[in-house]
């Protein structure tokens, strides 16, 4: 490792990490108390978006739960640069928001059509929403702001509402249930409480299942990846042991990153996203946050060993050895003695894999990987497949164990279906 990939490394594991979120919190708080404020909540609201919908009738929750005070600030939908394909995000928006909602139990109110009968703020008042929101440094509707810190989604929720209890802002005589549910199946337990009873974020105990569960024969799980997605990272140990505990058999479906396909990806969203998987990788209890960026060369080194990592039986180990390698460790995979480290890793002869780096049959798949996502109404990693049930991103593996208990209840004498 070079020392400049190892300050690099360095640098990004400081930047991402649990330490450096403590102290902004702490100095947060410092500075609330200090000047006598509330509890004070910022939601940047966009009318009519559906996770933006969503994420104020569960903000709604927390602060019937908490002695918190609530800013909500009109913004428009993001600009070009912060989002791809737009068209498709907003049919997306609506199909996930509504499946969140209807599995918190929420009420999600969106009109007929994205941009039909919501009502809007001023020019003035969007305006002054956004330029707040990007002095905050957040660029997407829908997230909200509390000391120092982002909380992008309904997803996320659980992290605030543990925070703010930590600070003593829950109401003594509450009985509001949270804005989420708890996971019903264990795909949303961390790997490290998968295997004892543990506790939930908001205290339920919760009892996991252990051993492997009965699935269809031969039902696939297809699993579209990317080697410079963070949240790929944070979502394939989980994957492969959920594909592992219900006999799926794991097909990787590995993708060109998206700005090596022409897609925008700025360093303010890539920063965003690196902070947030860092996040939720503690919470899941996944090594994350020294970090070599595989953008170009070394995304190409690796997918070519994917198709021989494969043949020789070790596909998953290389995936799994790769992401960590390169989101964990520090790895250059740009470099021979990085990528050796890598297959090593993964139980392969180097000698063997390097003969392999200069075949280009991974490009073929590659593209035929994206065209079928494409094809499904998405279009970024990871992304999860199980028959003609799909979803998108690492906080959505409850959806692929129900639909891989579908896939189970379909095949036994009752055919009944575990989908809701």
């Amino acid at each position: 490792m070079s020392i400049v990939t190892s300050l690099t490394a360095s640098a990004m594991a400081w930047y991402c990490g649990e330490a450096r979120e403590r102290a902004r919190h702490a100095r947060a708080e410092s500075e609330r108390s200090r000047r006598g404020l509330p509890h004070r909540i910022e939601f940047f609201h966009e009318a009519g978006e559906p996770h933006s919908e969503l994420m104020r009738v569960a903000l709604a929750r927390i602060r019937a739960r908490h002695e918190v005070e609530i800013i909500e600030h009109p913004v428009g939908p993001p600009a070009d640069w912060a989002t791809s394909e737009p068209a498709l995000r907003s049919d997306w928006a609506r199909i996930d928001a509504e499946r969140l909602a209807q599995r918190a139990g929420l009420t999600l109110s969106l009109p007929a059509a994205p941009e039909g009968g919501a009502p809007r703020a001023s020019d003035a008042d969007l305006a002054a929403g956004a330029a707040r929101r990007s002095r905050l440094g957040h660029f997407l509707s829908g997230v909200a702001w509390y000391g120092n810190d982002w909380y992008a989604s309904m997803d996320r929720l659980h992290f605030l509402d543990n925070r703010l209890t930590r600070l003593g802002t829950r109401r003594a005589a509450d009985q509001t249930p949270a804005p989420w549910r708890e996971p019903p199946f264990d795909a949303g337990v961390p790997l490290r409480e998968r295997h004892a009873p543990s506790t939930s974020a908001l205290g339920e105990r919760k009892e996991p299942t252990t051993g492997t569960q009965s699935a269809a024969p031969g039902v696939k799980l297809h699993f579209y990846l990317s080697f410079r997605s963070p949240y790929t990272a944070v979502a394939a140990p989980r994957v492969v042991d959920l594909a592992r505990r219900y006999g799926a058999q794991l097909e990787l479906r590995y993708l060109l990153p998206m700005v090596m396909r022409k897609l925008p990806v700025p360093r303010q969203k890539a920063l965003a996203f690196v902070r947030d998987a860092a996040r939720e990788a503690r919470y899941h209890g996944i090594p994350f946050g020294r970090i070599a960026d595989p953008v170009g060369r070394p995304v190409e080194r690796g997918y070519a060993l994917i198709p021989w990592a494969r043949a020789e039986g070790r596909g998953t180990d290389y995936v799994l050895a790769f992401l960590d390698g390169v989101w964990a460790r520090g790895i250059d995979a740009g470099s021979d003695r990085g990528l050796r480290q890598i297959v090593e890793r993964a139980g392969l002869s180097w000698a063997l894999g390097r003969k392999e780096l200069s075949n280009p049959g991974w490009r073929t798949e590659a593209a035929s990987n994206a065209r079928e996502l494409s094809s499904l109404g998405l279009w970024g990693v990871p992304c999860f497949r199980v028959g003609d049930q799909v979803t998108w991103g690492q906080d959505r593996l409850w959806f692929v164990e129900e639909a891989l208990l579908d896939a189970a209840s379909r095949a036994s004498p009752s055919g009944g279906s575990a989908l809701r």
